[in-house]
């Protein structure tokens, strides 16, 4: 099964932010999530949003369709020793069977997939009292001007590039779909200090770098991206700020 993400599962795994505890502590009051749950973490990369979750004692199967980020994620898990159960599946085609969910979790993924179909088969899955969460995490250009600088510069590099799912009405997406009640949203912030190799090595995990940039052209990209860095930080240290947007949604 082909991801775009198969070619950066590393750099993924280790330079990725995480995200707020309060997002979860909120997340498993709101849907009632204890021991006697069962959540479907779709498309969940390298487990960095099972985890939270699994460490409550709460069942996780985690689903996502590159191999190499579900090796990873297993991986970390198995050193936690959290018994979390993973399966390479398409959001599309979700891997479970009907009714058998009590809450979908889906951070920073959502946005490749398809909707009309993910929203169908989270219908499918869910029992009747469920619901789900699609988050992302987003970097805080207000906060911190510099990241203007930054996309502005991945952008140059990659014309392609854009980042529209951060301003999408995702609640209003998910209303539209006519299938799930009582829409709610939520914002968080938090921040990370990163040396400025971690930085560079956190866009490695971006598959519009990764994936999209000719060797010549990721080495000039490198190089204007450390400039940039070094005159945005304080004795070799970064700060990147995040602005969490989540929706949740019943069943």
């Amino acid at each position: 099964m082909n991801s775009q993400f198969n070619t950066c599962a590393t750099e993924y795994h280790k330079f990725r932010p995480d995200y707020p505890m309060a997002l979860f502590e909120l997340l498993i009051e709101r849907f009632k999530l204890s021991s006697n749950s069962l959540i479907a973490d779709v498309g969940c990369g390298t487990a960095r949003a099972s985890i939270p979750f699994a460490q409550q004692n709460i069942k996780v199967i985690g689903l996502d369709p590159s191999l190499e980020m579900l090796q990873l994620g297993q991986k970390s898990c198995q050193s936690l020793g959290l018994p979390t159960f993973f399966i390479q599946s398409s959001a599309e085609e979700i891997a479970l069977s009907d009714k058998t969910i009590d809450f979908i979790n889906c951070a920073q993924a959502f946005h490749w997939f398809n909707p009309k179909k993910a929203f169908n088969e989270f219908k499918r899955i869910l029992k009747p009292n469920g619901g789900f969460a699609i988050y992302w995490n987003n970097r805080d250009q207000l906060t911190a001007p510099y990241l203007a600088e930054v996309e502005e510069l991945i952008t140059k590099y990659n014309p392609k590039y854009k980042g529209g799912y951060q301003s999408q009405d995702w609640g209003k997406i998910i209303e539209d779909s006519q299938l799930f009640t009582d829409i709610e949203f939520y914002r968080f912030s938090h921040s990370e200090s990163l040396s400025i190799d971690d930085f560079i090595g956190l866009t490695r995990s971006f598959s519009y770098v990764r994936n999209a940039l000719s060797d010549e052209d990721m080495s000039l990209f490198t190089s204007e991206l450390q400039d940039l860095l070094i005159k945005n930080s304080v004795s070799g240290i970064v700060e990147l700020p995040y602005q969490v947007k989540l929706w949740c949604a019943n069943s």
